[in-house]
């Protein structure tokens, strides 16, 4: 077995049938230059070498386990066929490799070795096969693969179906290292600005039974927590979390669900499956008024008293008008009247997602909901 080594790559050639250059009398150490083997006389026989496959997709790989494929060189021309090894496509030493013929008829396989990095996401690594065939000098053997990542995560990412909003709750994941022995955490962090303030996480070692179910080497418990607080409507959000063992590994978990509330808002404009209130384009001539309604169960629902809070956007008025009662002892229906004033200045909260929206904050009695946060999307213009 010839041995070439190419970063991650190992290529090994397997002889079949051959002879050495020394029993043809060629020279091997001092070939004509440097595109590849000694030719043969153009005017003579020639070799025609032919390969079975000059790629191989091993599809999903996991990280540091050695995948191989061996490639068929035949040749079907009448003179010997050489080989010898060219580029790489990356850095590469080369160990005990010397030139290779195959004698016509005859067949020979090039294996090659290909160990994925930690990195992953698609990965493509190359050796070019130098031959003395003036058809095909250089013949380019590729492997490629999508390399997985050196983590998994059961499940895939959280999903919230329905949380109230006056109330904590909270959910985990396992984090398996299909790697190291051990997780090292280096930091932990949810990216979306406007929630990630309800959002915390804490961690702690899986015991080895359940690692080894799990066929891994080691794993860990992410507890989510979520605050109450949470604007009503849907939510989205992640959990980065990089490691400094595996080094610099890096692993994303999606976080989604639903805020439900024992208050609720009817009306024109709102968007319930977005969680916001839609008004639009407003002229800063005319203003706009939209009268909407406050839905509040529990005990003595008609009790609950509303107040704007700090945080509401300053562009934005409201007015919360006497309760009526719809069901006694479980269900009142308060008037809001969200106001846009005549002559405010221009601004832009259409946004193109929930960071650029306007917020209504409104401090509440209920004893499950404490405040509620109403998104609104609008623009003032002039």
């Amino acid at each position: 077995m010839l041995l070439l080594t190419i970063g991650s790559v190992v290529l090994g050639i397997a002889l079949g049938v051959g002879t050495t250059a020394a029993r043809l009398g060629w020279d091997w150490q001092a070939p004509p230059g440097p595109a590849g083997p000694m030719l043969a006389p153009a005017d003579g026989p020639q070799p025609q070498v032919v390969v079975d496959a000059v790629t191989y997709d091993f599809g999903d790989v996991q990280p540091g386990v050695v995948q191989s494929r061996a490639f068929r060189f035949t040749n079907q021309g009448q003179f010997p066929l050489r080989l010898r090894e060219g580029g790489k496509s990356c850095a590469c030493t080369v160990s005990n490799l010397s030139d290779t013929e195959i004698l016509p008829g005859e067949s020979t396989e090039i294996v090659v070795q290909w160990t994925p990095e930690d990195s992953a996401g698609p990965a493509r690594q190359t050796a070019t096969i130098l031959t003395n065939d003036r058809r095909r000098p250089r013949i380019e053997l590729a492997v490629v693969g999508q390399v997985l990542s050196p983590f998994r995560l059961d499940p895939p990412e959280l999903t919230f179906s329905r949380i109230d909003s006056g109330q904590e709750t909270s959910a985990s994941v396992r984090l398996y290292s299909l790697l190291t022995d051990q997780i090292e955490i280096d930091q932990l962090t949810f990216p979306t600005a406007e929630t990630a303030q309800f959002f915390t996480v804490a961690y702690q070692p899986l015991d080895p039974e359940t690692v080894a179910a799990a066929d891994a080497q080691s794993g860990l418990t992410l507890t989510v927590k979520l605050a109450a607080g949470l604007p009503i409507g849907p939510f989205e959000q992640s959990l980065e979390i990089t490691t400094q063992r595996p080094v610099n590994g890096a692993v994303s978990l999606p976080i989604r669900g639903r805020v439900a509330s024992q208050i609720s808002l009817v009306g024109p404009g709102w968007r319930s499956e977005h969680g916001v209130l839609q008004l639009g384009e407003v002229q800063s001539s005319q203003g706009l008024e939209r009268k909407l309604f406050l839905f509040v169960r529990g005990d003595a629902p008609e009790q609950v008293k509303f107040t704007v809070a700090a945080g509401t956007t300053s562009t934005l008025q409201a007015e919360i008008g006497e309760p009526q009662i719809v069901k006694p002892d479980a269900l009142a229906k308060f008037p809001l009247s969200v106001t846009v004033p005549a002559g405010s200045r221009a601004v832009n909260h259409l946004g193109s997602n929930q960071a650029g929206y306007a917020k209504l904050v409104l401090d509440t009695t209920h004893p499950q909901v404490p405040q509620l946060q109403i998104l609104v999307r609008f623009a003032v213009v002039r």
